[in-house]
C-alpha cells in the first residue's frame, strides 16, 4: 500500500472517532460545538499522524517459506538456466514482466552501477513479437583456457586504427591519423569489478554456461575455474563444454564509459568516418597481423588485434543482417525525424535514446500486449511497455537510420548492500534486474549500449525503501507541513487584525461599521443572531471594552438609513481597537491563571 494512503487512513481513523464522539452526560461535560473545535482536532491529526510515523519501529521480515515452497524448485531452476544460459532459439521480452521472484543471482563488487551482458539477439521477427539468435551471435574464435581473458579494448577500435597508424606511417597518411600520434587519444579510466554466481549458496547445483560480462569489459582477469572459453561475435563469455560451476567467481577489468565525452576523441571519429570504413578495417588488420608476424609479441597489440579480427570478419554480416528494420516505412519515417540534424552517429544514437524520454512513452509492467502486438505497435500505438519493447524499438530505428544494432539481455545492476553473502560486495543482482537494451556500432568505435528504457525498475525503487522508512520520511514531510501551518495559525490573528485595519481605512463609514460588528463577533465567538445591542453588553461582560457608540451608530445606519461621516467612522475603529487589545488581555489573564492552577 502506497505510504500516503497508509497515513491517511490512520489520520482517517482518529478524525471518524472524534467526529463521532459520545461523551457522559454528567454536569461535569462541556459540549462545545463542532466549529468551535475544529482547531484542535485538526492539530491532534497531524500531531498523530508525524509522530506515529516518525516514531522508529521494529523491523519486520516476513517469513515467506510457505509461499516460496509453492514454486515449484524445478520451475525456479528453468528460469534461472534461461537467464544465465545464452543459447535459447528465441526471446520474447514476457521474462521481463515476471516480477514474482526476487530470488539472488550475483553479488558483485565495483565502485559504480553496471549493465551486465549475458546474451544477444540479431533477428528480429514482426509476427511473433520476438527475437533470435543467429551465427552472428554465437560463432566464436580462438578459445582460451583459463584466465587472463581479452575481451575488448580500452577504445574500442579506435585502438586498433591508432596503434595501426603508429607502426604504419602509409596508413596513418591515407586516413589522416597524423594528427593523432603524438598525443593519441584520451583513454578512458580503467576499472575493477567481481562477480560471484550464487546458485549454489540457494541450494541450486546447476551453474551458467555464459559469464557475467559488464559495460566496456576489456579482460577476464580471474576466474575461480579454469574452463576453456571463448568470446562470442556478440561481445559475451561462453564456456566451452562445461558450465561455469554454479558458486564460480569473475573479475573483470573494464573501460569507463567516458570515451565519447573527450572533444578530441570524437573529432578522431568524425575523421575515421570520412573513409572508406571496410577497407579502413582490412588495412589496419593487415598492418597489425605484419606487425606480429614480423616478432612483435607486445600483450597489449595481440590483444588489439583480437578485437579487431572480429570487426574485420564480420563486419559485412553487420551490413547484411543488423541494419533489417523490416522495410517498415513508418519506422523509417519516425528513425528520419528523430535524428534530423545530427552530423554524427553518436549525436544519432544520443537522439534516438531520449525520444522515449520525451514523448509519453510509459514504464507499465502491467500491461498486457494483445496477440499479434509488436514494437511497431508500441512505438506508434500503445507506448506501454517494459525494457523489452524499448531496446527492440530503439534497435529497430538505430537500423533505420543506418547504424548497425543488436539486441542484448543481461542485467541492471543498481541494487546496493552493506554486507553480502560474500566477501566486500556491495551489489546484490537479482532476478527482477533482468534486463534488455540496445547495443550500436558506431564506426570508428565499434559496440556500446544505451538505455532508452525511460523509467527506473519501479520494483527495485521499492526494494530499496522499507515501509518503516517509507513511513517517517513522510512523517518528517507531515510535520514540517505542521510546522508551517502552525505558524501561520499563530501568526493569523495579527495578520487577520492588520489586515482588516488597511481594508477598512479605505472603505466608507456605513461598510466600516457593519464590518467592525461582523468582526467582533467572529473574534468574540458571539452568534451572530444576536442583536448589536446583546453583542454590545456580552462583550462589555467578558472584557469590560465599551462599544456602544458603534453599536449606535450600526443601527443609525443599518436601521435608520442615515449615512456616516469620517469622524463617526474613526470613532468606531477607535472603539473596535480598544475591544480588540481587551479581548487579548483576557486570553492573556485566563492563561497565566490556568498556569497558576
Amino acid at each position: 500500500m502506497p505510504t500516503v494512503f497508509i497515513v491517511l487512513l490512520a489520520v482517517g481513523y482518529i478524525l471518524l472517532m472524534v467526529y463521532y464522539r459520545q461523551l457522559r452526560d454528567d454536569e461535569k461535560t462541556v459540549f462545545v460545538e463542532r466549529r468551535r473545535s475544529w482547531k484542535t482536532i485538526a492539530v491532534y491529526a497531524a500531531a498523530f499522524a508525524a509522530i506515529s510515523a516518525i516514531i522508529p519501529k521494529p523491523a519486520v521480515e516476513a517469513d515467506r517459506t510457505i509461499l516460496e515452497n509453492l514454486i515449484s524448485a524445478e520451475d525456479l531452476t528453468d528460469r534461472l538456466n534461461a537467464m544465465l544460459n545464452v543459447f535459447r532459439d528465441t526471446s520474447t521480452g514476457e521474462q521481463f514482466r515476471d516480477r514474482s521472484q526476487n530470488r539472488m543471482v550475483y553479488e558483485a563488487t565495483a565502485q559504480e552501477n553496471l549493465r551486465i551482458k549475458t546474451a544477444t539477439r540479431s533477428t528480429y521477427n514482426f509476427v511473433n513479437d520476438q527475437w533470435s539468435i543467429q551465427d552472428i551471435d554465437a560463432n566464436y574464435g580462438k578459445k582460451v583456457k583459463g584466465t587472463p581473458f581479452n575481451i575488448g579494448c580500452r577504445m574500442g577500435i579506435a585502438d586498433a586504427f591508432l596503434a595501426a597508424a603508429k607502426y604504419d606511417s602509409d596508413f596513418a597518411e591515407k586516413y589522416g591519423l597524423e594528427k593523432y600520434l603524438d598525443e593519441g587519444l584520451n583513454e578512458p579510466e580503467i576499472r575493477h569489478a567481481s562477480f560471484y554466481l550464487l546458485n549454489g549458496l540457494i541450494g541450486l547445483p546447476q551453474g551458467a554456461d555464459m559469464a557475467p560480462v559488464p559495460q566496456g569489459a576489456l579482460t577476464l582477469t580471474n576466474c575461480s575455474v579454469n574452463n576453456t572459453m571463448s568470446r562470442l561475435v556478440g561481445g559475451t563469455v561462453y564456456s566451452i563444454n562445461k558450465q561455469f560451476p554454479s558458486n564460480a567467481s569473475f573479475e573483470f577489468d573494464y573501460s569507463a564509459d567516458t570515451f565519447f565525452a573527450s572533444p578530441r576523441n570524437r573529432e578522431f571519429i568524425g575523421d575515421v568516418v570520412k573513409n572508406d570504413y571496410e577497407r579502413m578495417l582490412s588495412d589496419a588488420y593487415y598492418v597489425l597481423w605484419l606487425e606480429i608476424e614480423d616478432g612483435n609479441d607486445d600483450e597489449e597489440l595481440a590483444s588489439i588485434f583480437d578485437y579487431l579480427t572480429v570487426d574485420y570478419f564480420y563486419y559485412s554480416d553487420y551490413l547484411e543482417y543488423l541494419l533489417d528494420y523490416g522495410n517498415r516505412e513508418r519506422i523509417k519515417s519516425l528513425s528520419d525525424k528523430i535524428t534530423a540534424g545530427c552530423t554524427t552517429e553518436y549525436e544519432k544514437a544520443l537522439a534516438l535514446e531520449s525520444y522515449f524520454y520525451n514523448n509519453d512513452y510509459v514504464y507499465d509492467l502491467t500491461y498486457d500486449k494483445k496477440p499479434g502486438e509488436n514494437a511497431e505497435d508500441f512505438m506508434f500505438v500503445t507506448k506501454r511497455g517494459v525494457c523489452y519493447e524499448y531496446a527492440t524499438s530503439m534497435v529497430l530505428l538505430a537500423r533505420a537510420a543506418g547504424i548497425p544494432a543488436r539486441y542484448c539481455e543481461g542485467y541492471n545492476m543498481t541494487q546496493r548492500i552493506d554486507r553480502g553473502n560474500m566477501p566486500n560486495t556491495n551489489y546484490a543482482i537479482t532476478l527482477q534486474d533482468k534486463h534488455g537494451f540496445p547495443e550500436l556500432y558506431l564506426r570508428g568505435y565499434g559496440w556500446l549500449s544505451f538505455e532508452p528504457t525511460m523509467s527506473d525498475n519501479p520494483i527495485l525503487k521499492r526494494n530499496n525503501a522499507s515501509a518503516t522508512d517509507m513511513l517517517s520520511r513522510a512523517g518528517r514531510i507531515i510535520l514540517l507541513c505542521s510546522a508551517v501551518i502552525l505558524l501561520f495559525a499563530l501568526a493569523y490573528p495579527w495578520l487577520s487584525h492588520n489586515l482588516f485595519l488597511l481594508l477598512n481605512r479605505k472603505r466608507q463609514p456605513d461598510e466600516v461599521v457593519k464590518a467592525i460588528i461582523h468582526r467582533l463577533c467572529k473574534v468574540y465567538d458571539i452568534e451572530e443572531f444576536n442583536t448589536v445591542s446583546e453583542v454590545s453588553d456580552l462583550i462589555h461582560e467578558r472584557t469590560g471594552a465599551d462599544i456602544s457608540i458603534t453599536a449606535g451608530l450600526f443601527d443609525r445606519s443599518v436601521y435608520g438609513g442615515e449615512t456616516l461621516d469620517t469622524n463617526e467612522k474613526e470613532k468606531a475603529l477607535n472603539e473596535y481597537l480598544a475591544a480588540y487589545e481587551a479581548f487579548r488581555e483576557s486570553r492573556k489573564r485566563r492563561r497565566i491563571a490556568n498556569r497558576n492552577r
